[in-house]
């Protein structure tokens, strides 16, 4: 009987029966994870253009001329808020959450005279081109790349982070044409030191010329 039970055992350890259930689970599993990881680079990546284009339409705007510097800054708050709440965009932005930008409001207006020291482009060599970093920025978050996957791996960040998921800054520059504010009050200092003919002298640099 010991035997019997022996040899029953060695057949059921040698037998290869549901072997290729195994083989199935694992492919499928792998197969699954390596979908999700294209879907989401993918649609990443399709996103991050669509955010491009915001902030570029964006500071389209800003550039144009206006009454004042904060009118310009207005009128590109007013083209990203549209962009952003697009039906087409919105419902991945706002409902299901997939990916993140700044709101209009929170969007950062570079100006080339107001660059924190701390800034990525403070300092930076212009090539004598005036307001060479003025434009738009936003921070870009993808949910998508937070993933924990069976045989792939993990991106999840720490527990402290505020946001999860992949992070990058999207930057638009075009500079800034100068505002019908700060025309007038070129002009005005300009005839003011003439009429003085005092003061020292400054270095030339270039200016936009928007028909000032």
């Amino acid at each position: 009987m010991k035997n019997n039970n022996k040899n029953l055992f060695y057949k059921n350890l040698s037998s290869e029966k549901a072997s290729i259930s195994v083989d199935f689970l694992f492919s499928f599993v792998l197969v699954m994870g390596l979908t999700y990881l294209i879907l989401a680079l993918s649609l990443t990546l399709s996103f991050i253009e669509v955010t491009q284009y915001i902030t570029f339409s964006a500071a389209r705007s800003y550039y144009a001329s206006h009454n004042t510097p904060q009118d310009q800054e207005q009128q590109a708050k007013n083209k990203y808020n549209s962009l952003r709440k697009d039906t087409a965009w919105s419902h991945f932005f706002d409902k299901i959450s997939w990916f993140k930008i700044d709101s209009a409001d929170n969007v950062v207006f570079i100006l080339s005279d107001s660059i924190s020291k701390n800034h990525e482009y403070a300092n930076k060599d212009t090539g004598g081109q005036p307001g060479m970093f003025q434009g738009v920025s936003t921070f870009f978050i993808s949910k998508l790349l937070d993933f924990s996957l069976p045989f792939i791996g993990k991106t999840k960040g720490a527990e402290e982070q505020k946001e999860s998921g992949f992070r990058t800054k999207i930057s638009s520059f075009l500079g800034r044409e100068p505002s019908a504010l700060e025309c007038k009050d070129f002009e005005k200092e300009r005839a003011y030191k003439l009429s003085k003919q005092s003061g020292s002298v400054t270095p030339v640099f270039q200016i936009s010329d928007n028909g000032c």
